[in-house]
């Protein structure tokens, strides 16, 4: 009896997994432990899958067609529930529209290896006229020139660079 509790306890700390189960029968203490560890693995397995699909590196990995839907997604997530991607290559100058009670956003969405110039930043810009938007925002994975910071300022553009965009992902968590 002691062997087949000890055989038990060694293979559920192998697990993870602290496990008692008082049995004479060898074949019950298998079928414990067995589950015991298929219970941890599919944990580790929800984790490690759930963590792939987030962070900068998932990001990074992303065209930018699924960057831009990855924004949506991370802008449902953060609470807006009217997100819009626009037409792809005639958006003139937005990839997405955000609609809440009392302002229309529009966003370009940026997924860059390289920092950001001005050009974000003026495309956004007049996409507002066009979306009779009442904000601009460029969201992106990189960072921003001095240029597109200083434009920004005095355009009133949003800019979120990648380290906001890591904060926002984990703040949702999403």
């Amino acid at each position: 009896m002691k062997t087949k509790l000890l055989w038990l306890v060694i293979i559920g700390a192998s697990a993870g997994v602290p496990v008692y189960v008082q049995t004479d029968d060898m074949r019950t203490a298998g079928w414990a432990a067995l589950f015991a560890t298929i219970l941890l693995f599919s944990f580790w397995l929800y984790r490690f899958i759930k963590k792939r699909r987030t962070g900068l590196g998932y990001v990074d990995r992303l065209d930018g067609y699924a960057f831009e839907s990855y924004i949506a997604e991370l802008l449902k997530a953060s609470g807006y529930k009217h997100v819009s991607v626009t037409q792809g290559s005639s958006d003139f100058g937005a990839d997405l529209v955000i609609d809440t009670a009392e302002t229309r956003i529009v966003l370009q969405a940026k997924r860059y290896n390289s920092t950001i110039g001005v050009r974000a930043v003026q495309e956004v810009y007049t996409a507002m006229p066009y979306y009779e938007a009442d904000m601009a925002w460029v969201v992106s994975n990189s960072y921003y020139t001095k240029a597109a910071h200083t434009l920004a300022s005095a355009a009133g553009v949003t800019l979120i660079d990648r380290d906001e965009l890591e904060r926002w992902m984990k703040d949702t968590r999403y």
